[in-house]
């Protein structure tokens, strides 16, 4: 018959057991008249260790699921204490890599050995790539804004582009109509211009048209109004909330500034310099009504101002 000391031994022989299986281990019971002393304290020893043991697993196990601000029993075990260092070191670190995730690459880690050298490493070398990335994003927004600049720009003149103009203008036409304002459009031409490109050249040509088309932008004055070259020798003007006597001092102002640049045409039949005609058109936009009506009734009147001899501004 096995005795009660015996029974006792094989259950601590079992919690030992469970232990080394990694099983959370149960504290072995006595009865209350157990006459043994020896195997009392035997197993009160015991007892206190796996309550330990329990400590040091159910903290590794929160640490080993990510669980940084698990509280443990107080327990007495070296490793314990050591797991709580560990605990908090890795709570930092969570802090120090929230900061980087936040754009703070200066963040330096010097409390976890050679792990730190390597974080460190990492952070630096993540800055020197952002900064990198930075310089070339700005590179990039740079080219944008100048290809932006580009396709809106004609090459030659330097002056709005007929794309450009065409999206303004219904922009403008329609914000024109919304405010019942008045929108007012000047067509130029330079005159006799081909007889200028066959008598000088189309590098003389070239620069001439530069010239022109500066000496009409410079005569814009407002912000919303745009100059544009309309095609070959033709350039637009819109001048949005201006009406037809606005248009037409604007375009004295041009016609002025273009007679003043003083440039030799000796083959023009509307003089000895070059010169430009004008046809103005001015009205207030309807919210249905259409954009190139504006457009077609200041070519109508540009027609009108060669016919009768160019070097004129007439309205329609």
């Amino acid at each position: 018959m096995i005795s009660i000391d015996e029974r006792i031994l094989d259950k601590i022989t079992e919690t030992m057991h469970q232990i080394l299986e990694g099983e959370k281990p149960v504290p072995v019971e006595l009865p209350l008249d157990y006459p043994n002393n020896e195997i009392k304290q035997l197993v009160s020893y015991m007892n206190k260790m796996i309550v330990e043991y329990n400590h040091v697993a159910n903290f590794m196990y929160s640490l080993s699921r990510g669980e940084l601000n698990y509280i443990s029993s107080k327990g007495k075990m070296v490793i314990l204490h050591s797991s709580k260092a560990l605990q908090s070191n890795l709570r930092h670190l969570t802090w120090k890599t929230q900061q980087i995730a936040n754009g703070d690459f200066n963040q330096k880690v010097d409390f976890m050995g050679d792990f730190s050298e390597a974080f460190n490493k990492m952070t630096s070398q993540l800055k020197d790539a952002f900064e990198k990335l930075g310089e070339a994003n700005q590179k990039l927004h740079q080219a944008n804004e100048m290809l932006h600049q580009i396709s809106r720009t004609d090459g030659l003149t330097n002056i709005a582009n007929r794309r450009h103009f065409d999206e303004l203008f219904k922009t403008e036409w329609r914000c024109a109509a919304r405010l019942s304002k008045p929108i007012s459009v000047i067509l130029i031409d330079i005159d006799f211009f081909k007889n200028y490109n066959d008598t000088y050249g189309h590098q003389m040509g070239d620069e001439c048209l530069k010239r022109v088309a500066n000496a009409l932008r410079i005569t814009i004055k407002r912000p919303c109004d745009v100059l544009a070259r309309y095609g070959g020798e033709e350039f637009i003007a819109f001048l949005p909330d201006t009406d037809g006597n606005g248009a037409t001092k604007v375009a004295e102002s041009m016609q002025s500034s273009v007679a003043a640049l003083g440039i030799a045409h000796k083959n023009s039949q509307a003089g000895n310099t070059v010169t430009v005609s004008f046809g103005i058109s001015s009205m207030i936009p309807e919210i249905n009504g259409s954009h190139e009506l504006l457009i077609a009734r200041a070519d109508g009147a540009l027609y009108q101002a060669k016919q009768e001899g160019r070097n004129r501004i007439r309205i329609s």
